[in-house]
């Protein structure tokens, strides 16, 4: 039987969100691969909440393996405030369905997909938002510059800015970074060819970003999740889930795909290792600040990307004219094998 007045009923859901959601998929397993984790993904929580300059929640999602323990450990984080929502989904559905599964129901004009091993270094958003800020077009935006990602979904960048001499190739900053990156993904080491240069970008303000990023910590402007596709991933892991859902929105819109030109968070992959715990013991509560960005809305423009990414990119290498290219933006003839 009910009695009385549901105090609920009618009442209008407030819909002032936070400007900026950070997605964090976390794999459950007590196997000896994923022995330290649980750990990381602690040490990923307290740099995000110590090393963020503007306001956002986080949204952790959880599947795998049951543990009890895991499980107890993710919801008294969630009740210290390192994570606003938590989900904990009891079957292994796979990294990016795990991220769907937020991403789709997300309204918030700004969210970062990040792995649940990234060690964020102080006013990293800030700097990534500064991405954002000076360039128009920035729609996928990492802190952290890889080798090589020049050729990665970039042709948009390379047709806008062909003859422009504010897309060059400059000497790296942060080499050491990049090796550790190399290294937390099973690298032994990184070959100085490598960290030798990287495409960049110059603003009109003459702010750089580096052309290109990877997938395992993004922020995205989120209208260019509407080019999502309708159904979900086949795989748990790998495959071609990550480009279709997470690296292609962006360029289906026409929009760039950049890193920030210094390294603002380090990999850590599924050891601990002891710089990493120097590092962090380091870390103190940075500045907060507003976030005021004007947020682009991006739409799916399909004629643009088969201009750009198949018939462009494709008399580049059909007619031999990428080393070119690649010397008009400051290669010199020996570096060309290297940046192929």
């Amino acid at each position: 039987m009910r009695k009385g007045d549901n105090p609920v009923r009618n009442k209008r859901i407030d819909k002032a969100g936070k400007s900026h959601v950070i997605i964090i998929p976390y794999f459950i397993s007590e196997e000896a691969y994923f022995l330290d984790t649980l750990n990381i993904l602690e040490h990923c929580l307290k740099s995000l909440k110590t090393n963020s300059v503007y306001d956002f929640s986080v949204h952790l999602v959880a599947n795998g393996s049951r543990s009890v323990s895991i499980e107890n450990k993710l919801v008294e984080l969630h009740q210290q405030g390192f994570i606003d929502d938590l989900t904990i989904i009891t079957r292994p559905v796979g990294k990016v369905n795990a991220i769907l599964s937020v991403l789709r129901n997300v309204r918030s004009p700004y969210v970062t997909v990040t792995d649940a091993d990234v060690l964020f270094l102080p006013e990293w958003d800030k700097h990534v938002f500064d991405v954002f800020k000076n360039f128009t077009k920035a729609a996928a935006v990492s802190p952290v510059p890889i080798f090589r990602t020049h050729n990665r979904l970039t042709a948009n960048i390379w047709y806008d800015y062909f003859f422009s001499n504010k897309l060059r190739f400059e000497n790296v900053v942060d080499k050491e970074s990049m090796t550790r990156y190399a290294k937390s993904i099973g690298w032994p080491w990184l070959d100085e060819k490598f960290k030798t240069k990287y495409m960049t970008l110059r603003s009109n303000s003459n702010l750089k970003a580096v052309v290109g990023n990877g997938h395992f910590c993004v922020t995205y402007n989120n209208s260019v999740f509407k080019a999502l596709p309708y159904e979900n991933s086949e795989y748990i892991l790998g495959g071609n889930s990550e480009f279709k859902f997470l690296d292609q929105p962006a360029v289906l819109t026409d929009g760039y795909r950049l890193s920030t030109l210094t390294n603002h968070a380090y990999h850590m992959g599924n050891r601990l290792e002891p710089w990493m715990l120097k590092l962090a013991a380091e870390f103190t509560p940075v500045q907060k600040e507003r976030l005021n960005v004007t947020s682009k809305i991006f739409k799916n423009k399909k004629r643009l990307f088969f201009i750009k990414f198949k018939v462009f990119k494709t008399l580049l290498v059909k007619f031999r004219l990428l080393e070119s290219f690649y010397k008009l933006k400051g290669l010199m003839d020996k570096e060309l094998d290297i940046f192929k």
